[in-house]
């Protein structure tokens, strides 16, 4: 079934869980370690087109961006504190950490679910009360940014051998064949946004202008709901070409894969602090997509259009440890019929295979 974001809820999530054995001497795991990674949810667009509504605070989260990730966090909660007793009832500094880029819509996205994950009535009280330090019981959580040079969680844009190899994409003969093949639709959709041309590299941004017309504005933004899957087909053809390089999500997001694996390896001997439980990145799609791309998983494997919500477990099973990997998506833009959820999990597996076992254990 095809999973979509209505204006007013957010779809639930479809789940892919992939499980790599390495060795399992005993039937008891223990969960160790938890990373959780976020799109920011539902934004304004990022540029106001003449013809479109001219939005005051282009790129910032809506309020049904705010509740998309309390959603997340009240899953988080459920799972992780409620059913598995993995993090404490209320919040402890020692076991969750938060890191965001400095965009606002990633730093509200995170305040967001982090307000799922601890809802008022879970904070801080005064010494010897009962009375709450803040009103409603409120728990302030700190959230780390790295300013705007965030080779972290920002690589794809910070680094500027990925912006090089962006333009040399562009170059190509494929991408060009593409530009000249849907000139004259290009043309078109220019001419009702009220731009005199659009370059094809643009379209993403054209689609998130269209998407939000239709979403906030009950309109159509001037488009067929023909033309406004052609669009989508187009965004997502150029996002393909963009992150289907291998080494371009290497450049743009190898850090924050050697920040996980290290943080597991890490778990897995003993060296890091045993408190802390819970990793916590809110950053961006290319963050996402880039980070796939260095684990040799792009669009144009498996036809995603977008990974927002990301959590990977660490289990240990002493003297072995198995790893799970399961990733949520509530933007999915092709059909994925039942019966073909066991293939899918099967080719996940199989492009797992090798990366987890030099990664995390060698």
């Amino acid at each position: 079934e095809k999973i979509t974001m209505g204006p007013n809820q957010l779809a639930s999530f479809l789940v892919i869980l992939i499980m790599v054995v390495v060795a399992t001497e005993t039937d008891t795991s223990t969960l160790r370690h938890v990373v959780v990674i976020t799109r920011h949810g539902d934004r304004t667009p990022l540029h106001n087109y003449p013809n479109h509504h001219q939005w005051e605070n282009p790129g910032q989260l809506t309020g049904e961006g705010m509740r998309q990730l309390k959603d997340i966090g009240d899953f988080l909660r459920k799972r992780y504190i409620e059913e598995s007793s993995f993090l404490s009832p209320s919040y402890k500094p020692s076991e969750l950490r938060v890191r965001s880029t400095t965009r606002d819509r990633a730093l509200m996205s995170a305040q967001s679910l982090l307000l799922g994950l601890y809802p008022p009535g879970t904070g801080e009280k005064m010494p010897d009360s009962e009375e709450f330090a803040l009103p409603y019981g409120i728990q302030p959580i700190p959230i780390v940014t790295a300013g705007k040079e965030d080779y972290l969680l920002h690589g794809y844009k910070a680094c500027h051998s990925v912006k090089k190899k962006t333009k040399e994409i562009r170059e190509t003969k494929e991408w060009k064949e593409k530009a000249e093949e849907e000139k004259e639709f290009l043309a078109k959709v220019a001419k009702v946004i009220g731009l005199p041309k659009l370059a094809l590299e643009k379209i993403s941004a054209v689609y998130h202008g269209v998407k939000a017309e239709r979403i906030h504005k009950n309109s159509t933004g001037g488009f067929t709901d023909e033309e406004y899957e052609k669009i989508l087909e187009l965004k997502n053809w150029v996002l393909s070409r963009k992150y289907w390089d291998r080494s371009l999500g290497r450049l743009g997001a190898g850090l924050l894969l050697s920040e996980i694996t290290s943080t597991f390896k890490e778990v897995s001997e003993g060296i890091k602090d045993g408190n802390e439980k819970f990793t916590y990145y809110s950053a961006h799609d290319g963050t996402l997509l880039s980070l796939f791309s260095a684990m040799g998983i792009t669009q144009k494997d498996l036809n995603i259009l977008l990974f927002p919500f990301l959590d990977f477990f660490w289990f240990l099973s002493f003297p072995s440890f198995s790893f799970l990997f399961s990733l949520f998506s509530s933007f999915f833009f092709f059909f994925l019929p039942f019966f073909s959820l066991f293939f899918v999990s099967i080719l996940f597996l199989f492009l797992f295979s090798s990366l987890l076992f030099s990664s995390l254990l060698f």
